[in-house]
């Protein structure tokens, strides 16, 4: 279901994928933590000028606006996220909300180009057996029968090195079709931010597109099927598998243009 209009706001409550569903109760204020404003989970904050979703486990830790358009999400063992069912550990926000869409779900098919930057903060390698720190989130709130993946992904499996996923399916069907679209030989540099740029057309046949350029130099071209023949919404900061580990990832100057 899209939410129709963040002035009005209450609340999301989520289904067990995370996809925004029914506005329902008055989420929490945001409130400053004297380094920054704590983001509530299912708070919905103004970003850079635009509407954004939270999910967390509701820790002073977990989501910190510490400018306009910067944000400062934190992990640690144990932060679920409590969506029906759920066990993973969870700081993420997912927007921004689209005004031409009406929606933060984007209609499949849409050109889109996003921008932002991203520094994983210093500290230990990961541990964790998958750690997703960017994904295109399919709208599980659709009737349309589906496989449980993002369809696009920017993960880090038990490493620090960058790994795109992706994943497509005929529609109504859960016969799903992954595909690693870039894998990085070397571990990712922390403590910079680096900028990123993901141009997609979510479509499951031959007229789907990925492209995505890392620090101005391109790591995905890739034409064919993508997605599940359906919408999407984009989702940033730390998704994991449950992991005795703290990480943190700063994310600035988030943009989409349809």
């Amino acid at each position: 279901m899209q939410i129709s209009s963040p002035v009005a706001v209450c609340a999301v409550i989520l289904a067990t994928a995370g996809a925004p569903t029914a506005l329902l109760a008055e989420p929490a204020a945001p409130t400053s933590s004297g380094t920054g404003t704590i983001l509530p989970s299912l708070s919905h904050p103004t970003i850079g000028g635009r509407f954004f979703g939270v999910e967390n486990a509701n820790q002073s830790w977990s989501a910190l606006l510490l400018d306009t358009n910067l944000v400062r999400f934190e992990l640690r063992s144990g932060d679920i996220y409590p969506n029906p069912g759920g066990f993973t550990e969870r700081t993420e926000i997912y927007g921004p909300y689209e005004p031409t869409f009406s929606a933060y779900i984007i209609p499949g098919g849409a050109s889109i180009t996003l921008t932002y930057d991203f520094m994983i903060e210093n500290g230990p390698a990961n541990v964790a057996q998958w750690m997703v720190m960017g994904q295109w989130h399919s709208d599980y709130n659709s009737s349309i029968v589906q496989p449980v993946h993002p369809p696009f992904a920017i993960s880090f499996f038990n490493n620090d090195k960058m790994t795109i996923q992706g994943a497509w399916a005929r529609t109504n069907t859960t016969t799903e079709t992954d595909i690693t679209l870039y894998a990085d030989p070397n571990s990712i540099q922390r403590g910079v931010f680096h900028s990123m740029k993901i141009f997609t057309i979510f479509k499951n046949d031959s007229t789907g597109v990925v492209q995505v350029w890392r620090d101005g130099v391109q790591i995905v071209n890739y034409n064919g099927p993508i997605g599940y023949g359906q919408g999407t919404y984009w989702k940033q900061g730390v998704y994991r598998y449950p992991t005795n580990q703290t990480i943190a990832v700063q994310y600035r100057n988030t943009t989409m243009t349809p």
